[in-house]
């Protein structure tokens, strides 16, 4: 059976189709979009903006990286939610596997970045993902859809069909 990912154009106002249907405010365009959509060519947040949802992302991605990483890679089908945030949870608590979450976390920010044709560079998210860490999972998180604003949830959201 062919699995059939979506098509994503380089065009920066086109969207990659998401499975729910609510809907979502821009930061950049201050239009509605459907939140079964993914930006593609810029993303939706700046770097330094996750004071835009202080509860959850900013909280989640400051205190429990862990959870906040496994949503989001959970929200673009690359792990399931369960297992990685127990992996993840395992990893922050130790020096070796606080290293080997940064690789893991530079490596799929450069996936997610080249999957969505974002501008930028490998040094780049090698340097987000070391000195700005938490920006940078709160920046995939809020560019992703992988929280709810508002509420503080450890659970996934639905899948975006998005392979990276």
């Amino acid at each position: 059976m062919e699995s059939v990912s979506p098509k994503i154009s380089q065009h920066p106002t086109s969207y990659a189709p998401m499975e729910d249907r609510e809907t979502a405010t821009t930061a950049t365009h201050g239009s509605t979009l459907p939140r079964n959509h993914l930006t593609t060519g810029r993303w939706d947040t700046s770097l330094f903006s996750c004071g835009n949802d202080i509860v959850p992302n900013c909280l989640m991605s400051f205190f429990c990286p862990w959870v906040s990483f496994a949503q989001i890679l959970a929200r673009v089908g690359v792990a399931q939610y369960f297992p990685t945030v127990l992996v993840l949870a395992m990893c922050y608590f130790t020096w070796v596997g606080a290293i080997l979450a940064f690789i893991f976390m530079f490596y799929f920010r450069y996936k997610l970045r080249r999957q969505l044709n974002i501008n930028g560079a490998i040094y780049q998210d090698c340097l987000i993902s070391f000195f700005c860490c938490c920006c940078s999972l709160a920046q995939m998180a809020s560019h992703t859809h992988s929280y709810s604003k508002g509420v503080c949830s450890f659970e996934p959201r639905e899948t975006i069909p998005v392979s990276c």
